[in-house]
């Protein structure tokens, strides 16, 4: 789930974009919903450009959200960053897939709210 956090993927987007740049002002206070093998995990990135993500089995792991090159970034505590440019053009409500750089790939369901 650790990778998740990584891709957490991610992120919440309250309204549509055409860039990653555009992303980030429009995270905050909602909620990125994730799956992989282990379960759902839940991600909330804060104005502060902080996120907290947390597994299927109740595992917090938090970190640094950050815009580089056209990308979203996430960088958990102590580990290696994982960016992706997957989330642009989305807005809440919306599904779909994310790769992130690492190669790991994750469906991913914006929600409304924490």
């Amino acid at each position: 789930m650790n990778k998740l956090v990584l891709g957490a993927v991610a992120a919440l987007i309250a309204g549509g974009m055409a860039y990653a740049a555009d992303v980030l002002p429009v995270l905050a206070g909602n909620t990125m919903v994730t799956k992989d093998a282990n379960g759902e995990s839940k991600t909330v990135i804060n104005a502060d450009k902080t996120y907290t993500s947390t597994d299927a089995k109740g595992v917090k792991t938090m970190g640094a959200v950050s815009e580089e090159g056209g990308k979203v970034c996430f960088t958990p505590a102590g580990k290696a960053k994982n960016c992706t440019a997957d989330f642009a053009g989305h807005k809440v409500g919306d599904s779909f897939e994310v790769k992130m750089d690492d190669g790991t790939k994750y469906p991913v369901k914006l929600v409304a709210g924490h």
